[in-house]
């Protein structure tokens, strides 16, 4: 879909009506957003075409054979957003709420809401200006595919991302007036039909994404795979995960994320993870996980009934996650990985 400068405010704000409820995270109104988006969207889109580029996405093929098929149950999903801070990450409050978010980051590394659409991908991190950023995704058909960076005390950055069919790398640039500190950051990537008139999700596969110099070579984690294509617990039988580090990281978490559909979206929720420690630059690191979710942990109580009985149930499709970070005294670098194998638990 080509847009004209008569749709790009009713697209924006379309697209903020999906984006809001993250934004309350940095604590800016929703009406001001819906005006930024308004006035900014034509040189904001015009801006990004100059500050980004994209090419391929290395090929990678699984030695693990793994499944990399479209998760075959479906669940009934709304977007969850917790009552104190209006979004799906914590801690929040009224007092030093920046504060708890910048050190949750420093701490644990970039944080994505419990339950979220891969059509509607989320991720906080840290963002400082001039920072080079790498989004790696694949898309089953065309679409219109919006990336909107929102650091916390700025306006919104908005791009448009090559929305053709196929796997792609794109990389961005942060505008240098973000300055030097580190700033926590919500990163939304948004996937929608690339279609006249009413417009829905779009099928998203969202592999990685690396912000900062220590983390952007293409993505600062790559190779993950995650094998057999099915396991038994019953059996004993453990899931196997590998990935590849092409860059130095302070600290390393692996996710278990457990998949369904809903309305053509790919729905993700993690049920479990564990700590691997730092990694260095070309290494590889593996490890083993019994296929045991979590329900979701303490935050699945106040989900819905039909959330809290698809995370809890002893079967289901999952992918892994590597995140890797570096603290803000160390600048902040951070990538997310996924891998594009599904393990399902019998």
């Amino acid at each position: 879909m080509k847009l004209s400068k008569g749709t790009l405010g009713p697209v924006f704000v379309l697209i903020l009506h999906s984006f809001a409820p993250s934004w309350r995270c940095v604590a800016l109104p929703a009406l001001w957003f819906a005006a930024a988006l308004c006035s900014l969207a034509s040189s904001a889109l015009a801006q990004s075409r100059s500050e980004t580029t994209f090419t391929p996405a290395p090929s990678h093929s699984s030695t693990s054979g793994g499944s990399s098929q479209d998760p075959s149950t479906t669940v009934v999903y709304r977007p969850l957003y917790t009552p104190s801070s209006g979004c799906g990450f914590a801690p929040s409050g009224p007092a030093g709420a920046a504060e708890a978010r910048a050190s949750q980051i420093d701490k644990k590394g970039p944080q994505e809401p419990a339950v979220f659409s891969m059509s509607s991908f989320t991720v906080m991190g840290f963002a400082k200006g001039n920072w080079p950023i790498v989004i790696d995704y694949l898309l089953e058909q065309d679409s219109l595919l919006i990336v909107v960076i929102a650091p916390e005390g700025s306006e919104p950055i908005i791009y448009r991302l090559n929305g053709r069919k196929g796997h792609w790398q794109n990389r961005l640039s942060l505008p240098a007036q973000l300055g030097d500190k580190p700033l926590v950051a919500q990163y939304a990537i948004r996937a929608l039909d690339d279609t006249v008139g009413q417009i829905g999700p779009s099928h998203l596969h969202v592999h990685g994404i690396a912000a900062g110099p220590k983390a952007v070579g293409s993505i600062g984690i790559d190779r993950v795979d995650f094998s057999p294509p099915a396991i038994s617990t019953e059996q004993g039988q453990k899931a196997r995960y590998l990935f590849h580090s092409i860059s130095d990281f302070k600290n390393v978490e692996v996710d278990f994320i457990r998949l369904a559909m809903f309305n053509n979206q790919i729905i993700a929720a993690r049920v479990g993870g564990k700590s691997v420690g730092g990694v260095s630059k070309n290494t590889q690191k593996d490890g083993d996980w019994d296929g045991k979710s979590d329900g979701g942990g303490q935050a699945a109580k106040s989900y819905s009934p039909e959330l809290q009985k698809w995370l809890r149930a002893p079967r289901g499709q999952h992918l892994v996650q590597v995140r890797g970070w570096w603290g803000a005294k160390d600048g902040g670098d951070w990538v997310t990985a996924l891998s594009d194998d599904y393990v399902t638990v019998k």
